[in-house]
């Protein structure tokens, strides 16, 4: 009886670290994408990816899109695997659990930042205005215009 409990509870141990792999990996991949096809810093590289690809740069346009790719990725490397059936169906599983949850974390962490836009205690950001009233940065980069 000993002998069947702790197998039982090293299996539900074993399911409950996976499942916080996969966690981590959704939360990853969330971020990720959102800031590969959304943030500033990487406009150049979707230009110049644009620029060679209609089709992948219309890819890093949209964080949904970008999660299928990174979901692939991150879950060939780390590997989550709550169900065990067999290797190559538990991780193409896994993937899709986590292009299934990113949007949600990244609901999330827009929900999240925006709150600590607003209020008495608010960040300061610049408006819209403010920003193209500056003038060029000296790099030749120009920002574009939506």
């Amino acid at each position: 009886m000993d002998q069947t409990l702790s197998t039982y509870l090293a299996e539900v141990l074993r399911v409950l670290i996976e499942l916080l792999k996969l966690v981590i990996c959704t939360a990853a991949v969330s971020t990720m994408s959102v800031t590969l096809s959304k943030a500033g810093v990487f406009a150049p590289l979707r230009q110049i990816i644009k620029s060679r690809s209609k089709w992948l740069g219309k890819l890093l346009d949209c964080p949904y899109c970008t999660s299928h790719w990174m979901a692939l990725a991150v879950v060939a490397v780390f590997q989550p695997r709550p169900i065990i059936v067999w290797l190559p169906v538990d991780l193409l599983l896994s993937a899709f659990a986590v292009v299934a949850l990113s949007p949600i974390f990244a609901g999330l962490i827009f929900n999240l930042y925006d709150g600590l836009l607003q209020g008495d205690n608010a960040i300061p950001v610049e408006s819209p205005a403010d920003i193209t009233s500056r003038p060029a940065p000296q790099s030749g980069y120009v920002r574009p215009r939506k």
